[in-house]
């Protein structure tokens, strides 16, 4: 299963460094691993993923850097995921929510709980929200 909208995997490219730093280089052989994502110049695996009995490994041959990749392996991994977008910033912890955000228009963030917020934000500046990460009630909004 290849990740869709994921950035490729090419050596050439791999922050901006020559084929020669990134070696040796780890490429998984197993058979019985799932392929997520392949090298470009030369298709062998560059993201694979196992299950065990009792967990699942994930191995990739160099740092994962892209949100589409990171998106796909938490969903997988059964990780909340407060948004569909990417380029958000959303801290959660302690009992509370912040979502951040400079884009305008229309964004969801939905709650463990399974409540949904939608917020039609401006298109002039940032802006900023917290919430009650159990209710899903708007704490703070913009320090006010």
């Amino acid at each position: 299963t290849i990740i869709s909208g994921a950035k490729p995997y090419a050596l050439k490219t791999y922050w901006g460094r020559p084929d020669t730093t990134l070696k040796p280089m780890f490429i998984p052989q197993d058979p019985s691993a799932s392929i997520y994502a392949r090298f470009s110049h030369d298709r062998s695996p560059a993201l694979v993923k196992k299950s065990f009995d009792n967990h699942t490994s994930w191995y990739a041959s160099f740092p994962v850097t892209d949100a589409a990749t990171m998106r796909h392996i938490f969903k997988e991994a059964g990780a909340h995921l407060y948004t569909d977008t990417t380029g958000d910033v959303i801290y959660a912890g302690n009992g509370l929510v912040l979502y951040h955000t400079k884009r305008g228009g229309e964004h969801r963030i939905t709650f463990k709980n399974g409540e949904t917020v939608v917020l039609n934000l401006p298109t002039t500046h940032a802006t900023t929200h917290l919430f009650d990460a159990r209710t899903g009630a708007r704490v703070l909004e913009n320090n006010q």
